[in-house]
């Protein structure tokens, strides 16, 4: 229904302009350790696009004060990329831990997994070592599905199922 009305669209996006959606997951965003944690699974098994085929988003619009203080409150003091005023244009229903993990290595995060990082820092040029393609990804965006701001209006029931099915995968790993 929501392709039929054209709020729905694919998008490639750099993971700076992405934040976590506040009413993902109950309204708990991310956990540090769970990011870095998954940063250290990915590299173990090897970047694959078909994993993050799910990852879906929502334009910010005018919740942009709200998105950017929940964004903000999850990065102040830990290991995480800050967030900058005014820079968030998306926030991710699914796949935001994975998005949160390659701002964490382009905001070249403290980190003491050592084959992710150098010096104790999250390290682009690390990955590339072992992992071309993870590398390249923390530069050259995800592809996500990503749905108009209106829907968060308009749409309110829609946002949890579509969380829930999304992360479905995820939740069934851990």
């Amino acid at each position: 229904l929501l392709r039929e009305d054209i709020l729905v669209y694919e998008m490639a996006s750099s993971p700076r302009l992405v934040g976590f959606e506040p009413s993902n997951r109950d309204e708990i965003g991310d956990n540090w350790h769970d990011v870095h944690d998954l940063l250290g699974a990915i590299h173990i098994a090897g970047w694959s696009d078909k994993a993050t085929t799910h990852a879906m988003c929502l334009e910010v619009g005018d919740a942009s004060g709200a998105v950017e203080k929940f964004n903000k409150l999850l990065t102040d003091n830990v290991p995480l990329m800050p967030v900058e005023d005014n820079s968030l244009r998306y926030s991710s229903i699914s796949c935001g831990h994975t998005n949160c993990g390659l701002r964490a290595v382009l905001g070249k995060c403290a980190n003491a997994n050592p084959r992710i990082s150098r010096d104790g820092f999250l390290s682009q040029g690390r990955i590339a070592e072992t992992d071309p393609l993870f590398a390249e990804r923390v530069t050259s965006r995800l592809t996500w599905t990503a749905l108009r701001a209106s829907v968060r209006k308009n749409y309110p029931e829609a946002l949890p199922i579509l969380q829930a099915a999304k992360n479905v995968f995820g939740q069934v790993q851990r």
